[in-house]
């Protein structure tokens, strides 16, 4: 399933938010407000 993927289930709702920067709680991924 996704969820079985690193690229996690918050992250993906943070990726979501056009405010959010910052790393996953995994610190595997870092979004930038660039991005």
């Amino acid at each position: 399933t996704e969820d079985t993927k690193c690229m996690c289930k918050e992250f993906k709702e943070q990726i979501a938010d056009p405010n959010f920067e910052g790393f996953c709680h995994c610190m595997l991924y870092y979004k930038s407000l660039k991005d």
